[in-house]
């Protein structure tokens, strides 16, 4: 960028385009998504708050790789260009979709990238994903590491590059990365198809990085090993390289997150056959490519911890409960000892809540809080680099949160807890359970009451669309929106919509009309 006009990143690596015209190739430079003439946007979930994009199953990573296999039918269509022998290389975020194309499309012979991808270790544990933008990453819907993408390459020449010392790409990780990929190639009989080149500094295009790719490619792709005798140069300027004198006003790079991925459409199922359909697809997509990041296991709570007493005619205490190896939630109940109990109601707090507690009069209701996993506490920055990598690992947050809402639900059936809670004379195993919940945890509370029953659900102020900010779970929006999971809750049970205008919930209110359980369904204002 110059004097606030983007030239692009052709001007920034035209000299690796120069450098391979001159030695006898075509070469397109393809400019990025975010660094072209046209700007778009590659920060959603880093600093746009766009988390949306998860719901979505959106990635900029995904744009980046679709432009490069347009690139190469274009390419195509060129009499110069020898369509059996085609090279894909980049640096940084262009050695990332290097890795994304020659994973998508065959028709790529060799491949050198350069910088472009390491493992999760790095990625979570050790933080490097807190310096790259989402045009880095894949949704893992499938929960991959990255040398799973890399494999991909095999048994086509791979020349994996980087830097002893980039920040972003730690070379532990690239070398574990590399012994896993190369393993594949051994097994394979391409051993010597599976090259590393490793070279002194940090996060920079040098000379030291271009001239292996170009003998690689000259030997790969021209069957050529002879030496490199002149260096890689810029000739043009910025200005040179300009493409368009007025930017066009259709371009729709500025918002393609809005239209990459399409919705699932939203109609009606009239009939039970239709809605038995749609209602099987929709548990099994949610479990497959939403939920998938839950624990292998049923969920199995386990109570690890308790006290509780009475007086003034209140039974009360708490309830620890373990959700998965290192989750504990609390529930903190409360009851009358004078009346007999008749109904659970749980409430979902946000983790924010923290001094959230039942209130009397309890009436003849028990009557339990909780808030569902939180995050480490740090700044607005911290807190979405932790949200962050919770993608990488195949999940949200949120999707767990759905996760320990299930497992309390389920808990409250134990034996042992019923035992726990003091002045329940009989327990609460058997009760009626009424499940409350605000805002984001009103969606949470929604989905989880599809994976563990309930006999009521009162949600209030409950976000329309996943778009509207709420809770981002894993390519929902590919499956479903909030209008369809209240309409699956509201044949299981009874729901109440507080806060809300019918207008907003005619899905649900017209298909359990159509259906026959329009008494289950309430909205109020």
């Amino acid at each position: 960028v110059t004097n606030k006009i983007s030239y692009g990143t052709k001007a920034a690596y035209q000299q690796h385009g120069i450098w391979f015209a001159r030695n006898g190739y075509v070469c397109l430079v393809i400019d990025t998504l975010e660094s072209g003439e046209i700007l778009g946007e590659h920060h959603g979930t880093y600093r746009q708050n766009m988390w949306w994009w998860n719901s979505r199953g959106y990635t900029p990573a995904g744009v980046e790789c679709w432009n490069g296999m347009r690139a190469l039918d274009y390419l195509s269509t060129r009499p110069e260009v020898d369509t059996n022998r085609f090279g894909v290389t980049g640096r940084s975020g262009g050695g990332a979709y290097s890795w994304f194309v020659t994973a998508m499309d065959e028709r790529i012979k060799a491949a050198a990238p350069v910088a472009g991808i390491t493992d999760l270790e790095n990625h979570v544990v050790d933080g490097a994903v807190e310096g790259h933008c989402d045009c880095m990453f894949f949704v893992n819907t499938y929960r991959w590491d990255y040398p799973q993408l890399a494999a991909l390459a095999a048994p086509r020449p791979l020349l994996i590059c980087n830097t002893d010392d980039d920040g972003i790409f730690p070379l532990d990780g690239v070398v574990r990365l590399r012994d896993k990929v190369r393993g594949v190639y051994d097994l394979l009989g391409a051993g010597d198809k599976c090259g590393l080149v490793i070279t002194p500094g940090g996060h920079k295009d040098t000379q030291e990085l271009q001239v292996p790719v170009m003998r690689w490619f000259n030997k790969h792709l021209k069957g050529e090993e002879t030496l490199i005798e002149n260096a890689a140069v810029k000739l043009f300027s910025p200005e040179q390289l300009k493409v368009f004198a007025t930017l066009p006003g259709d371009a729709v790079n500025a918002r393609i997150h809005e239209t990459f991925v399409a919705p699932a459409p939203t109609a009606m199922p009239m009939t039970k056959e239709s809605w038995g359909r749609a209602r099987s697809n929709w548990l099994s997509a949610l479990d497959e490519k939403v939920l998938g990041g839950w624990p292998k296991t049923s969920p199995n709570p386990k109570i690890v911890g308790g006290a509780g007493g009475s007086s003034g005619g209140t039974a009360s205490g708490n309830i620890d409960l373990a959700t998965d190896s290192v989750t504990r939630i609390r529930i903190t109940w409360a009851a009358s000892t004078r009346l007999k109990p008749e109904r659970l109601i749980l409430r979902v707090w946000n983790p924010a809540e923290t001094n959230a507690h039942p209130h009397g009069p309890y009436g003849s209701a028990v009557v339990g809080d909780f808030a569902p996993r939180g995050m480490i506490a740090g700044d607005q920055k911290k807190q979405t680099q932790l949200r962050r990598r919770f993608m990488l690992l195949g999940t949200t947050v949120d999707s767990m949160r759905v996760w320990d809402i299930v497992n309390v639900i389920q808990a409250m059936r134990m034996s042992e807890t019923n035992q726990m809670m003091f002045g329940m004379s009989g327990g609460v195993g058997k009760l009626p359970i009424r499940l409350e919940a605000e805002g984001d945890m009103a969606v949470n509370a929604l989905y989880a009451s599809l994976f563990a029953p309930v006999d009521e659900l009162v949600l209030t102020n409950l976000p329309k669309s996943h778009m509207d900010g709420g809770p981002d779970y894993l390519n929902v929006l590919r499956i479903l929106d909030i209008p369809q999971a209240v309409a699956m809750a509201s044949e299981r049970c009874k729901v109440e919509l507080r806060g809300a205008n019918e207008a907003d919930w005619q899905y649900p209110l017209q298909t359990a009309k159509a259906l026959g359980w329009e008494k289950n369904l309430r909205v109020v204002k």
